[in-house]
This record gives C-alpha cells, sequence and structure tokens, in this order.
C-alpha cells in the first residue's frame, strides 16, 4: 500500500498560505479583557469575549476581523483510490505549521508582521495591546494506513466502519 496524496493542496487564499498536507488550519486569537474576581486580565482567546458587563474601560473590540478556517483537501487518494473524508477525520493528526510568508498579500503585510510561528498585529509583541490579533496555522497530516482502512466501493474507508457495514471479505479488500 503507497502513501496518500492529493493533487490540490488545502490553501488559506487570503493569507497566501498553501499547506502540503491533507488540511489546513487559520487559528486566529484576540487580547481582549476577562473577568477575574474582582478586577479584569488580558487573555488571548479564540472567541469574542462578551464584555457588555464591564466597566467602559473594559470593553472588548467584538467580533474578530478575520475567522478561524479550516480547509481539507478534497481529492485524497492511495494508491489511486479516493479516500474517503471519515479517514481523515479518524486518522489525520493536527500539527503546528510554519509557513513561508513570501504570498503575504500587500494588504495583509501592512497589518500583520511575523511572530513566533505564525502572524501578529501588536506593534510591540512583548506588549501586546486590546484587539491585537495572532494567526497561527496548524496542518493535517496522515500515518501510514495500512490495517486501518478498506476499500469499499472503490473508495477507502475507516476499517472500523467496513467491518460495521459487513464487508465481506473477498468482495472488498482491507488494507
Amino acid at each position: 500500500q503507497g502513501q496518500p496524496a492529493s493533487s490540490h493542496p488545502p490553501r488559506d487564499t487570503e493569507f497566501g498560505v498553501t499547506a502540503r498536507g491533507f488540511g489546513l488550519q487559520r487559528r486566529v486569537e484576540m487580547l481582549q479583557w476577562r473577568r477575574f474576581g474582582p478586577g479584569y486580565r488580558k487573555e488571548w482567546s479564540e472567541q469574542p469575549i462578551d464584555s457588555s458587563g464591564y466597566a467602559q474601560a473594559y470593553r472588548n473590540p467584538g467580533d474578530f476581523p478575520i475567522a478561524t478556517r479550516y480547509w481539507i483537501a478534497a481529492d485524497t487518494t492511495l494508491d489511486g483510490k479516493n479516500v474517503d473524508d471519515d479517514v481523515l477525520k479518524e486518522f489525520g493528526e493536527w500539527r503546528d505549521f510554519r509557513p513561508g510568508f513570501s504570498a503575504l498579500p500587500a494588504n495583509l503585510a501592512a497589518t500583520f508582521q511575523p511572530e513566533g510561528d505564525g502572524l501578529g498585529t501588536a506593534d510591540n509583541p512583548l506588549d501586546p495591546q486590546i484587539g491585537d490579533l495572532r494567526v497561527h496555522w496548524r496542518v493535517l497530516e496522515l500515518p501510514p494506513l495500512a490495517g486501518k482502512v478498506a476499500l469499499q466501493g472503490g473508495v477507502w474507508i475507516p476499517a472500523s466502519d467496513a467491518v460495521a457495514a459487513g464487508v465481506v471479505a473477498g468482495s472488498d479488500t482491507v488494507a
């Protein structure tokens, strides 16, 4: 059994990021205020923090200007046969990914600069301000699939799904 392949790797066109894996996730965080005991503290969060009941000086900006998103390769194959998305979901492993930013569009390059393994909007990354963003990417990789998938109707599916569906040995195969 060969290695899974995709002829169209997932791409974040907004940032010009392409991954050599089977999925790409863009994670966006914003520095926001969070109530902490009788006071407030700054916290990075992937979700808007409702600050409607906070003191005026501790109100958060609201919606994120850029969303967390993910893309899955639509044409994953193994030995020339399509791989069902359930295989990617069950066996795929998300790993941190530091892309090159040479394809970053000019409008985003004016706002974002490299920060760690991703990008950030802070003028001073050591002293970010409320409303600053951090963006990181993760790539979906597949381990060897031998013994984990079965060929059913010309499509690779998780072997456990094939057993549950009653695939008969000989008509389709487990790899």
